[in-house]
């Protein structure tokens, strides 16, 4: 069931959503039968709140929008529905609030006022700089001058050039005599999809199933997905619950204890890792 608060937005803006409902800890979805009751989730209960953040991703990496994720969405979809009345609303043939100027702008800005004066959740992560604190990680300290008005990526000016804030880092290495890569995080998704990918893939897990993404790198003209096996809770809590003896057994038995047997089965199973853009494959 889901709770009245939800329904005037639900009925509205989500229509497609009323039917199925999904568990976080598994990500499993389940049918929505009971409809709309009152006093279903914890506010409306006068409990105190739970958090669940959505992961960080480009464009989503403060706590804000990471944990109010849901409050900004319906909060969008209210200043949506004022603006439908407008001379322009009226004008705008679409019914999503998508795309619609200043609409995610002003919803987050009074969300952070919202949670200035009164937290919803509490963020109880650690901050960078008590990362950096805690583990002693040395710092180094690169001047550069903010250029004004760049969209996208910041960027600094350093010896009347440009410079975003990676192409900076890795010209000082270099002028160190270290030869440098900008790759951010792809290193350890190579190695956990190359060293893991018989764990993952394991045909004996009963929730493996085929999934597709779009295939980035192909020409625009020949757009083709990409296809993998992966289970449906994969990346959840609760797939670890599921499969915490196939994962200790795996790690302890399989995963070599040498470097060197560590290469070799890093490129036995290099290409086995790789997607398939064919369906009938099942890489």
């Amino acid at each position: 069931m889901m709770c009245a608060c939800d329904e005037r937005i639900g009925r509205a803006h989500l229509p497609h959503q009323l039917d199925r409902g999904v568990v976080l800890e598994t990500q499993e979805r389940v049918p929505v039968t009971a409809g709309f009751h009152a006093k279903v989730c914890r506010e409306c209960r006068e409990l105190p709140p739970e958090a669940h953040p959505v992961s960080s991703i480009p464009g989503r990496t403060s706590k804000i929008k990471r944990y109010y994720w849901r409050e900004l969405a319906f909060r969008e979809m209210e200043l949506f529905d004022v603006w439908k009345q407008t001379p322009e609303g009226q004008a705008h043939a679409g019914d999503s609030w998508f795309g619609i100027p200043d609409l995610a702008d002003q919803a987050l800005a009074e969300i952070k006022l919202r949670h200035a004066t009164h937290p919803k959740y509490v963020f109880e992560n650690m901050s960078q700089q008590q990362v950096l604190d805690k583990y002693n990680v040395e710092i180094l300290d690169l001047k550069g001058e903010y250029v004004s008005g760049v969209q996208g990526r910041a960027q600094v000016m350093v010896d009347d050039q440009a410079l975003s804030v990676e192409a900076l880092a890795r010209r000082h290495l270099e002028t160190l005599g270290y030869t440098t890569m900008i790759c951010e995080s792809r290193p350890f998704h190579v190695l956990f999809s190359t060293l893991l990918g018989a764990l993952i893939q394991d045909p004996a897990d009963p929730k493996l199933r085929r999934v597709g993404m779009a295939d980035r790198t192909a020409p625009a003209n020949q757009q083709r997905p990409l296809w993998w096996m992966c289970p449906e809770d994969f990346g959840t809590a609760g797939y670890g619950q599921r499969r915490e003896q196939a994962i200790s057994a795996y790690l302890k038995d399989v995963l070599p204890d040498t470097t060197e047997r560590l290469l070799e089965l890093f490129k036995d199973s290099l290409e086995a890792s790789w997607f398939s853009p064919d369906l009938s494959l099942g890489g």
